[in-house]
């Protein structure tokens, strides 16, 4: 309409700053907990059986451990952890074993089970990958007399790790803490 058109414009007042309120949701999650290995170790560290939360039929066996520069996951060749230069990817290969005469589910996740592994004085924290047999991230269904083969990766630097005398996998849970001797 041309008459519309011809009028002035009303005079617009400026918007009023609002408050905005924070997000409704999720809480705010804590920081990752870090395992203590800085004190004074007395007698043994713990069970490993109890700090991963395994059921009773379920045990973990460390097998071997060494270096590679890349981790190809076993189902998928596309999946591939590759250890930044100057560094190595520590493999620790352990057995989930289902020693018992039913069929038993194995969940990684649902204990916040922390990972680290210790040479001589220094603390580093494990990987957490989406590795088909990732012990940190596994989930599957153990058959009776069924073993898995899982790994526990840690990128470290080559130098540190020759330099090591003792190396150790901890782990650490609401369940408890374990170690795994490696050297």
């Amino acid at each position: 309409d041309v008459d519309t058109l011809e009028q002035e414009p009303e005079t617009t007042k400026p918007p009023k700053p609002s408050v905005t309120q924070p997000p409704v949701g999720m809480d705010e999650t804590e920081d990752t907990p870090v395992i203590d290995l800085t004190g004074e170790e007395t007698g043994s560290v713990g069970d490993i059986h109890a700090a991963l939360g395994l059921h009773d039929d379920i045990s973990i066996e460390y097998m071997n451990c060494r270096t590679e520069q890349q981790y190809v996951d076993e189902l998928s060749q596309e999946l591939v952890i590759e250890a930044k230069e100057g560094k190595v990817l520590f493999v620790c290969d352990l057995a989930l074993v289902n020693d018992g005469n039913q069929k038993q589910s194995v969940d990684m996740l649902r204990n916040n089970i922390q990972y680290a592994l210790r040479l001589d004085d220094i603390q580093l924290n494990c990987m957490i990958t989406m590795l088909s047999s990732d012990l940190t991230t596994y989930l599957g269904i153990l058959d009776p007399d069924q073993s898995q083969k899982v790994v526990v990766l840690t990128e470290v630097e080559k130098e540190k790790l020759e330099q090591a005398e003792e190396i150790c996998l901890y782990v650490q849970s609401e369940m408890g803490k374990g170690i795994i001797p490696i050297k």
